[in-house]
């Protein structure tokens, strides 16, 4: 019998909850609206390593 170990953080789960939370902001935009977005969120930055 297998024992795995509980994860402390599950990568496919966060990436789910991004994806749906995005998908949720989006939804209602045009599609000027989405390239205005994403623009602004590329200026801002994004996910970085804790390490770096």
């Amino acid at each position: 019998m297998i024992r795995r170990n509980k994860k402390e953080f599950d990568a496919v789960e966060y990436m789910r909850e991004q994806k749906k939370a995005l998908a949720k902001k989006l939804e209602n935009m045009t599609n000027s609206e989405i390239l205005e977005y994403f623009r602004k969120k590329g200026l801002s930055g994004g996910v970085r390593p804790s390490g770096k």
